[in-house]
C-alpha cells in the first residue's frame, strides 16, 4: 500500500527559535500550570520517560524532553516559544511523539495548552475518539496517522479555521466527512487515507483554494467525482485510489491523479496516455485481442534477433509519483509512490547502467524501471488462455567486491493475477553477482482478457545503500507468450489444432454411433430381415405405406398433432380402437420377467415374442411365466393375458383386436380369439430357447442377479425397468379391483 511522506510544515529548526532565549536572562520559564497539564497529558497517553521531579523544564531542549539523535521517523520532542512577556515566559507550541508505542487515548488536556499549534502522534497504539474540544485550539497541524482511533470525525474540527495540515490516515473511523469541514479555508494538506470513510466525496473540497495534496484513497466512498475538482488552482496531487467511485473521469491536465481500482466509466477508449491520471483497473474497457506482449522496461524499443525477431516495446515513459501510461499496443503501467529521502532534486523512476554488460542481448538489461512502492504492468485485450510470463531482472544499482555498494539488499514481492508468486524476491541473491541475468518463469491464466503483473515493496531490505532512495521493485524486461496456438491473422479466429480436434472428434463420434448401432443389431440385420420376408405377403417394417395413408387420411392436416424430431406427427384414426403391438410386448415382459430382446455373442439373438409363439404352438404357455412367482397366482388369468398379448403382437395390424375387445377379454367378459401360429417351428430352436430360459432363471432370483444379466450379453430393449417389474407381490389385488379401474 502506498505510503506518502511530505515535508513538515514547521521545520525542526523552529526549536532554536523557540528556545534561543531560554537561558538568556535566566528567568524564562514554562508556567507551572502548563507543566501540570503536560503531566496529565503524559498519563492519558501512557507516555513514560518524562521527568517531572524537582525543577523540571520541558522547554530546556534537553533529554528527556527532546531527543535530537533519533531518526525523523521516531521523535520525542517538546517545542516551546519563549518570546512572550518580553521573553520571560515560554509556552508549549508543538508536541511531537512519533512511534513511541503509546497505548493510551487522545488527551482532552490539550485544550489547556492554549498556544499549541501542532500535535503529532503518528504511529502509536492510541485508541478512542478524537475529542471535539480540540476545536478551541489554534492548531496548524494535526497528525494522528497509524493508530487505532474509532468513531466519527467530529464536526467541531471545522471550527479550527487555522488548520493547514490534517493527517488521520490508517485508522478505523466510520461515517462520512462532516459538512462543517468546508470552513477550512487555509488547508493545504488533507490526508484521510484508509480511514473507513463512507458516503460521497463532499463538494466543499473543491472550495479549498489552498489545497495542494488530497488523499482519500482506500476508503468506501461512492458516487461520482465532483466535476468542480478540475478548478482547484493549487492542487498537485489527488489520490482517490481503491474506492467505489463511478461515473465519468474529470479532466485534470495539470495534476497527478490516482483513480485506480474504482468503477469509473472511461469514455476515451484510445491507447494513449492521459496526462498524469492513473486509471489502472478503474474500468473494463476492451479492444481487439492480442496474444503476446514484450516490454523493454525503462528502455527503448529493441528487436531480439532470431527466427521470430521479437520486438520489445519502448518503455521510456517518465513516470511521476502517481502515474498511469498506456502504450500504443496492448499494455500499460501503473506506478505509485515517490522517493522522499533521496538526494536528487527530481525523482527518477528509470535507471541506466553506467558500465558494460556482457550477457546476451544486453540492450534489455542496460535500463530498468523502478518504483518506491508499487509498480504494476498489465496486458489488456489478451485472448483468454494460459500464458508463459518471463520476468527479466538484472541488478544494476549495486556492485560486487569489498565495497559498501555491495551491502545493499533490494527485496520486493511479485504478484501475478493478484496472486503472490514470489515473496521477498532478491535479485542479487538469485543472480549471485552484479549484472547477471535472472529470468523468473510463471504460468498465468487469462480469463477476462487482462493480465496483471505487480511488483510491491513491503518495506524490507536497505534504503540508503549505495545512497538514499535505492529500494523498491526493479524490472528489466517482460515477455508474455501464449501456451496455445493463436488464431491466424485474417482467419476465422479458430486455431488449427482446434479445427483438427473438432474434425477428429466428429469422426470419432460418428464411428461410435455406428458401433453402438451395430452392437445392438440395428445394422447388418436389416438385410436379413428383408430376406426373411421375401416371398411373403408382408411388408418390411411395421406398416405399409398404403396403411399409413389410409390411417391418416392421406396425411390430412386435420390429423396432425405436432412436430417430432423427424418431422410431422399424425394421429392414426384407428389408434383409439386397434391394439398396439407394444402393449402385447409389455404384457409378455411382465409375465416372463425378461426383456424383449437378448443379444448373444456366439448365437443368434433371442426374442421373447418368438419364444412365446413357440410355446403356444407346443401348448406350454406356462413355461413363459416367471418361475419366481411360484404357484400362488391364477393360471387361467395368466393364460388369458399371454394369449391377448400374442393377439396384439400380430404382424398384420388389421387382424389385431380392438382395445375394447382386449379389455373385455382381460376382464373375462369375452372369449379370447384363437391365434393362428406358424406350424414350421423347428424343435432345435425351441429346445435352445428353453435351455436359455432355464439357465438364466437358474442363476438365482435376487435383485443383484437380475441387474447383472447373462454373461452372453446384457438384456436390452426393455420397455419397463427392473424396478417397474419387481418385486411382484402375489397378494396383489389388481385383478380383484380391476372393475373399479375401468
Amino acid at each position: 500500500m502506498m505510503i506518502m511522506f511530505f515535508p513538515r510544515l514547521l521545520p525542526h529548526s523552529l526549536f532554536f527559535v523557540a528556545c534561543f532565549v531560554t537561558f538568556a536572562f535566566g528567568a524564562t520559564r514554562l508556567p507551572n500550570d502548563e507543566v501540570q497539564t503536560l503531566k496529565g497529558i503524559a498519563k492519558t497517553l501512557g507516555k513514560t520517560g518524562w521527568d517531572f521531579s524537582g525543577d523540571a523544564d520541558p522547554c530546556s531542549g534537553q533529554s528527556p524532553w527532546t531527543n535530537t539523535s533519533s531518526p525523523k521517523e521516531i521523535q520525542n520532542t517538546i517545542i516551546c516559544h519563549c518570546s512572550y512577556e518580553n521573553s520571560t515566559v515560554c509556552h508549549i507550541t508543538n508536541i511531537i511523539l512519533k512511534a513511541q508505542d503509546l497505548k493510551g487515548t487522545l488527551p482532552l488536556e490539550l485544550v489547556d495548552l492554549t498556544y499549541l499549534q501542532e500535535i503529532d502522534l503518528t504511529r502509536n497504539y492510541l485508541s478512542g475518539t478524537i475529542p471535539p474540544e480540540w476545536s478551541s485550539l489554534p492548531l496548524l497541524n494535526i497528525s494522528l496517522l497509524g493508530n487505532r482511533l474509532t468513531g466519527s470525525i467530529p464536526k467541531e474540527l471545522g471550527n479550527i479555521t487555522t488548520l493547514k495540515s490534517l493527517d488521520i490516515s490508517f485508522n478505523n473511523f466510520s461515517g462520512p466527512l462532516p459538512q462543517e469541514l468546508g470552513s477550512w479555508a487555509h488547508i493545504e494538506r488533507l490526508m484521510l487515507r484508509s480511514c473507513n470513510l463512507t458516503g460521497k466525496i463532499p463538494l466543499y473540497l473543491a472550495q479549498m483554494k489552498n489545497l495542494k495534496t488530497l488523499d482519500l484513497s482506500f476508503n468506501k466512498l461512492t458516487g461520482e467525482i465532483p466535476s468542480s475538482f478540475d478548478s482547484l488552482p493549487n492542487v498537485a496531487y489527488i489520490f482517490l485510489t481503491g474506492n467505489l467511485l463511478t461515473g465519468p473521469v474529470p479532466a485534470w491536465p495539470r495534476v497527478n491523479v490516482d483513480l485506480s481500482y474504482n468503477n469509473l466509466a472511461i469514455e476515451d477508449a484510445s491507447c494513449q496516455p492521459r496526462g498524469g491520471t492513473n486509471l489502472f483497473a478503474s474500468s473494463s474497457k476492451g479492444n481487439n485481442l492480442y496474444y503476446s506482449l514484450h516490454i523493454n522496461c525503462g528502455g527503448k524499443q529493441f528487436t531480439v534477433p532470431g527466427g521470430k525477431d521479437t520486438v520489445y516495446d519502448d518503455d521510456t515513459f517518465s513516470a511521476g509519483p502517481s502515474s498511469f501510461y498506456k502504450s500504443t499496443t496492448n499494455w500499460a503501467l501503473s506506478s505509485t509512490g515517490y522517493f522522499p529521502d533521496d538526494d536528487r532534486p527530481y525523482d527518477t523512476f528509470t535507471w541506466t547502467n553506467e558500465t558494460r554488460l556482457s550477457m546476451a542481448n544486453p540492450q534489455l538489461y542496460m535500463n530498468a524501471r523502478l518504483s518506491p512502492i508499487s509498480l504494476t504492468y498489465f496486458g489488456f485485450c489478451l485472448g483468454n488462455g494460459n500464458y508463459t510470463v518471463n520476468l527479466h531482472f538484472a541488478e544494476i544499482m549495486f556492485r560486487n567486491g569489498k565495497t559498501y555498494k555491495s551491502l545493499g539488499r533490494r527485496i520486493f514481492d511479485i504478484y501475478i493475477q493478484g496472486k503472490l508468486v514470489k515473496k521477498d524476491f532478491n535479485i542479487m541473491d538469485e543472480a549471485g553477482v552484479f549484472g547477471d541475468v535472472v529470468i523468473q518463469n510463471f504460468t498465468a491464466p487469462v480469463t477476462n482478457n487482462t493480465l496483471e503483473i505487480r511488483f510491491f515493496w513491503a518495506g524490507k531490505g536497505t534504503t540508503a545503500i549505495p545512497y538514499r532512495g535505492v529500494y523498491g521493485p526493479l524490472i528489466s524486461a517482460i515477455s508474455v507468450d501464449p501456451n496455445f496456438d493463436p488464431p491466424q491473422p485474417g482467419g476465422s479466429g479458430m486455431p488449427v489444432r482446434a479445427v483438427v480436434g473438432i474434425v477428429v472428434g466428429g469422426v470419432f463420434i460418428i464411428l461410435l454411433i455406428f458401433g453402438i448401432l451395430w452392437k445392438r443389431g440395428l445394422l447388418g440385420q436389416q438385410k436379413t430381415l428383408e430376406d426373411d420376408l421375401k416371398g411373403v405377403d408382408l411388408q418390411t417394417g411395421k406398416f405399409t405405406f398404403k396403411q399409413l395413408k389410409d390411417a391418416t387420411s392421406n396425411f390430412n392436416k386435420a390429423n396432425k398433432i405436432g412436430e417430432g424430431g423427424f418431422g410431422s406427427v399424425f394421429k392414426w384414426i384407428y389408434g383409439a380402437r386397434i391394439c398396439n403391438a407394444g402393449f402385447g410386448i409389455l404384457i409378455l415382459e411382465i409375465v416372463s420377467g425378461r426383456n424383449n430382446t437378448t443379444y448373444r455373442k456366439k448365437e443368434a439373438s433371442f426374442y421373447i415374442l418368438d419364444w412365446a409363439r413357440h410355446l403356444k404352438e407346443q401348448g406350454n404357455l406356462m413355461d413363459l411365466v416367471d418361475p419366481r412367482l411360484g404357484s400362488d397366482f391364477n393360471k387361467e388369468e395368466m393364460i388369458v393375458a399371454i394369449n391377448v398379448a400374442l393377439l396384439c403382437c400380430n404382424v398384420t395390424s388389421t387382424v389385431r383386436p380392438t382395445m375394447s375387445s382386449v379389455v373385455s377379454m382381460l376382464e373375462g367378459k369375452a372369449v379370447v380369439q384363437e391365434l393362428v401360429s406358424d406350424p414350421n417351428a423347428e424343435r432345435i430352436e425351441i429346445d435352445a430357447m428353453r435351455k436359455h430360459f432355464q439357465s438364466s432363471f437358474g442363476r438365482g432370483t435376487g435383485e443383484k442377479q437380475m441387474e447383472t444379466g447373462s454373461t452372453e450379453g446384457p438384456w436390452t430393449a426393455s420397455s419397463a425397468s427392473t424396478h417397474d417389474l419387481y418385486p411382484v407381490n402375489p397378494d396383489s389385488d389388481y385383478w380383484e379391483n380391476r372393475s373399479e379401474r375401468t
